[in-house]
């Protein structure tokens, strides 16, 4: 029964993954909010997660890359405001410039941190064995995604 719901459910987000006018870059959210119920459906396949534990696991994983999108907001505005001092050739003192690299530094050490908490409170709703799976999953679905991506462009 569970191949049947998962084939199921892999066949109503991926075709319209597929099939979906505009595909990537052009589809924007729509196509990155399929990308992530198709995850989640292949997530809760691949760690054999039943309801309770499935409710508690993408909670708390929201929550994290809730968190870890603010710190990569913040980051890409300290990018920006840099890059646009270069851009308008604006002659900033080392100062400035050594205050840039020292925030990009403390939030890219915040990402860690955050990442790390994620993974150590996983511990408490996985066994040692799902923990390894979610990250290997994590891994190769994006790996995935991201050689799908490459080859879509390649045939535009």
């Amino acid at each position: 029964m569970k191949k049947i719901l998962f084939a199921f459910l892999l066949f109503l987000f991926a075709f319209p993954l597929i099939a979906q006018e505009g595909g990537p870059g052009r589809g924007g959210r729509a196509y990155l909010k399929k990308i992530g119920q198709l995850e989640k459906a292949k997530l809760i396949e691949a760690l054999n997660l039943d309801e309770n534990t499935a409710i508690k696991f993408f909670a708390r994983r929201n929550e994290n890359q809730e968190k870890i999108k603010n710190l990569f907001d913040e980051r890409e505005k300290i990018l920006s405001e840099m890059e646009n001092n270069f851009k308008a050739n604006n002659k900033n003192s080392e100062d400035y410039y050594k205050k840039s690299i020292d925030k990009l530094q403390k939030i890219d050490q915040k990402i860690f941190e955050e990442k790390y908490a994620f993974i150590n409170s996983l511990r408490e709703i996985f066994s040692e064995e799902q923990i390894a799976r979610y990250l290997a999953f994590e891994y190769s679905f994006r790996k995935e995604i991201r050689e799908s991506l490459i080859r879509h462009r390649m045939r535009e």
